[in-house]
């Protein structure tokens, strides 16, 4: 008796939750078409382009897969992956240690701790064109900061931005400057949920501080190092204002990243079919990086 009372139950609800499904998907139609027509359809547009010749001027031309097979024998584009990969590389364990590092330093709920972490968070707030003009000023060498200060202490002026052995260095440096605050939230928030009965768990087991931070902090930050190395990754092959605004790609070609030469290809060279095989391949690249990450870190998830 009582099943099918429930039966008749659900049987009354069954019109009712039709027409709020229904009415869910009336509600998300117009921002999922819009979705569609400024992501989706650009992105399709752009696949389709990248097996044509187009220069802007004359209609497309189908050339199959001859774009994509150019890729492997354009030194110009090989040696931009290289200068992409070298950023990569750099830029992601050095930036990922040092936002660990000032997520530690300012966890601690001290008098002004609040000041003090919006002064780390603010240079997240600059866009990357003002960024590098601050950092072109800092890194001038005639009259920057940082080689003036440099002077006090008896080190010779650096070519931080005109010399090939320092550029993508200094573009790494001005990067990490930026982005810190950000990533350093997201380790602090990430400290905060690791509960202190493990940290106590460690103490009575004898742990000291740097124990407690290798068998304890770390494991739990496996999620959070993971989404911070994709996001530092995915950011790093995107590198692209930095260049062009800090350094405009030299020298020698020094700073010219994948999406500086997808720029230079689309918009100087008006290789449009050519670009856009040029930039699924960095899509490719950006999808492999990230489940390598995802590999790495799979074993990285933890349940309280």
């Amino acid at each position: 008796m009582a099943t099918a009372a429930s039966a008749a139950i659900r049987r009354g609800r069954a019109p009712l939750s039709g027409q709020i499904a229904r009415a869910g998907y009336v509600l998300v139609a117009p921002g999922f078409a819009l979705l569609v027509l400024v992501s989706g359809l650009p992105v399709v547009l752009a696949l389709l382009l990248s097996f044509t010749d187009y220069n802007l001027i004359q209609a497309p031309h189908w050339v199959g897969l001859a774009n994509y097979n150019r890729l492997a024998t354009d030194n110009t584009f090989v040696v931009s992956v290289e200068r992409s990969a070298e950023f990569v590389v750099m830029i992601v364990p050095s930036g990922t240690a040092i936002s660990l590092l000032v997520a530690l330093l300012i966890r601690n709920q001290l008098r002004g701790m609040g000041a003090i972490r919006t002064i780390v968070y603010i240079p997240q707030g600059i866009s990357w064109v003002a960024t590098a003009l601050i950092w072109s000023w800092l890194y001038n060498p005639i009259y920057g900061l940082i080689d003036h200060i440099l002077s006090l202490v008896g080190v010779a002026p650096v070519s931080w931005t005109t010399d090939f052995n320092t550029a993508m260095l200094s573009i790494v440096i001005m990067s990490i400057w930026r982005d810190i605050g950000f990533f350093g939230i997201i380790f602090l928030a990430a400290l905060q949920g690791i509960p202190r009965s493990l940290y106590e768990a460690a103490s009575i087991d004898g742990a000291n501080r740097f124990a407690s931070f290798r068998f304890v902090t770390l494991p739990m930050l496996g999620p959070t190092l993971f989404f911070v190395v994709v996001i530092w990754c995915i950011g790093g092959m995107q590198m692209f204002t930095q260049a062009f605004v800090l350094t405009n790609g030299g020298p020698v070609d020094a700073t010219q990243t994948v999406v500086y030469t997808i720029y230079l290809t689309a918009f100087q060279f008006l290789k449009m079919g050519y670009a856009s095989a040029q930039a699924f391949a960095l899509f490719v690249a950006i999808v492999a990086l990230t489940l390598v990450n995802r590999r790495l870190f799979r074993d990285q998830e933890y349940e309280l």
